[in-house]
């Protein structure tokens, strides 16, 4: 298990997203969850334009810090990634490596639904 004393300083990336001439920045950032919490990580991603806004759990984000953590080493091969806990989501997230297949699992509660004719 990692050393959450070698390694405090949060870990942060960026992209920026031009869509019908808005540009958006979208902003990811994963940090050590509180030692007595039971989770790994806390990970936050941000959406800014017009204004800044926290999305509450996001998959793909944390698929992307999965990966990363595990490549570093910095993390078991299952674990626990909290989200969402600083907009007033419960938000867990399962992370599985199952040996070059990466698994993100968790509940979910349905806010939308529909369809998208292409």
């Amino acid at each position: 298990s990692p050393d959450r004393a070698a390694n405090p300083s949060p870990i942060t990336a960026d992209v920026a997203v031009s869509v019908d001439g808005v540009t958006w920045f979208e902003v990811g950032v994963v940090g050590l969850a509180a030692a007595a919490s039971g989770f790994a990580y806390e990970v936050r991603g941000f959406l800014a334009e017009p204004t800044v806004m926290e999305d509450p759990v996001t998959g793909s984000l944390n698929a992307a810090v999965a990966q990363w953590l595990r490549g570093e080493g910095l993390v078991p091969p299952r674990y626990v990634a909290v989200q969402g806990s600083q907009v007033g989501a419960a938000g867990e997230v399962q992370v599985s490596d199952e040996g070059g297949e990466l698994w993100i699992g968790g509940r979910v509660h349905t806010v939308v639904s529909g369809t998208v004719s292409l």
